[in-house]
């Protein structure tokens, strides 16, 4: 009898697991309360236990709940939505709680009584899950949040380095694809033997192509296309060199199946892949997605920015967006997905930065998120950044040289 109710009770764990995606990355035990969903009340900071906290009370429809909150991940938030509280009033604003540990305890007021649950660093909340903001929305809100209003109004026209970033993309695209499938050609040569295309040989193969799908858009910016082939030939060249150095092991993920699992040969992988995660409200487009039975991956190519140092603060921002996507989609029994970011436009050799999340760079992602709902939702744009900005001054952050993808 024993063993049955331990059988139960490991059953039990898994399903919970299952139906909570930060159940996969709290190390404790299952939470309590896989998601909590209500209409957003009201906001304060609170002095708890010697401690200061975030409580958020939201509507449920049976009944008013009180949610405590990590107060380093949602005091910014607090902050905006105080900022606001003349324009939040007319909004009836959905609030989605993840992962509560444990069941609420109850607390006593004068004029009654109310439940409150106390989060953890893992719990997670988000406003208005329907809206379903892009991967590069967060990067742009990273160099200033009104660039995210701004471009809502006025969008940007394809310029001269975002074209030449599509190309790239596009041609190192076709040659992962093809080492996927194995279809490098082969060339003929004054030997008896036929040689395998190199990849440089195969990137400009499908150059042709790029350029016919992109030929308005170069019409459009004034290049000829001479131009944009001569900028384009040191990505590819350098991209090339880095091929050459991690083809052997570039799907070969080692050491990441998981024990009760056998390894397979075939792995996922897929090219420009669109992600969505409506629990957390992020949406993205991954260049190249991969994935184990044991592991997922993905790279990120950025053909522009590649002074300075590496890899630049807006760059490791959009990974750790796409990281937040692949926690939601990450079954229980994998290990955390891993993120390569490759620069193209290093000289010689592109460059490769190795990019994990925790449940730290998740919460600031949501974190970033949720100000750029409360943008959106009301039409009030946050405050300009820096601590001299005044609050209706022009932000010097709202115009900046467009940067390829």
């Amino acid at each position: 009898m024993q063993i049955h109710k331990a059988d139960q009770n490991e059953s039990k764990e898994a399903r919970q697991r299952q139906e909570c995606f930060l159940c996969t990355l709290d190390p404790k035990q299952p939470c309590h309360t896989p998601q909590l969903s209500g209409h957003f009340v009201s906001a304060q900071e609170r002095q708890y236990q010697g401690e200061r906290v975030s409580i958020i009370v939201i509507d449920t429809g049976t009944e008013r709940v009180e949610i405590q909150l990590e107060d380093h991940y949602y005091r910014s938030l607090i902050k905006e939505i105080k900022a606001r509280s003349s324009n939040i009033a007319p909004y009836t604003l959905k609030l989605q709680i993840y992962h509560l540990p444990n069941e609420p305890v109850v607390i006593e007021y004068k004029n009654g009584r109310r439940p409150r649950y106390i989060g953890n660093s893992y719990t997670l909340a988000v406003l208005e899950t329907d809206i379903l903001l892009n991967i590069t929305d967060l990067n742009q809100a990273e160099y200033c949040t009104r660039q995210y209003l701004l471009n809502r109004l006025i969008p940007s026209s394809a310029t001269e380095a975002t074209i030449r970033g599509n190309i790239v993309h596009y041609c190192f695209k076709e040659l992962l694809k093809e080492h996927d499938r194995g279809t490098f050609r082969e060339t003929a040569q004054d030997t008896a033997t036929p040689t395998t295309e190199t990849p440089l040989q195969v990137m400009q193969r499908h150059l042709d192509q790029a350029i016919e799908l992109n030929n308005i858009d170069i019409a459009l910016a004034d290049v000829s296309v001479e131009t944009m082939r001569s900028e384009v030939q040191p990505h590819l060249e350098s991209l090339a060199h880095w091929y050459e150095s991690e083809s052997n092991t570039l799907w070969t993920l080692p050491g990441v199946i998981a024990d009760d699992q056998q390894a397979s040969v075939d792995n996922q992988v897929r090219a420009e892949t669109f992600l969505l995660a409506p629990e957390i409200g992020l949406r993205g487009r991954l260049d190249l997605f991969w994935q184990q039975a044991g592991q997922q991956r993905l790279l990120e190519l950025k053909t522009g920015g590649a002074s300075g140092e590496l890899p630049k603060r807006d760059h490791r921002w959009q990974v750790l967006g796409y990281h937040a996507l692949l926690a939601v989609r990450r079954q229980s029994k994998m290990k955390r997905a891993f993120a390569t970011l490759l620069y193209s436009g290093t000289p010689g050799k592109a460059q490769a930065f190795g990019i994990r999340a925790s449940i730290r760079e998740i919460q600031r992602v949501n974190e970033t998120r949720n100000i750029l709902i409360l943008n959106r939702v009301t039409g009030v744009p946050s405050a300009p950044q820096g601590p001299h900005a005044a609050v209706n001054a022009p932000c010097s952050n709202t115009v900046r040289r467009s940067q390829p993808c």
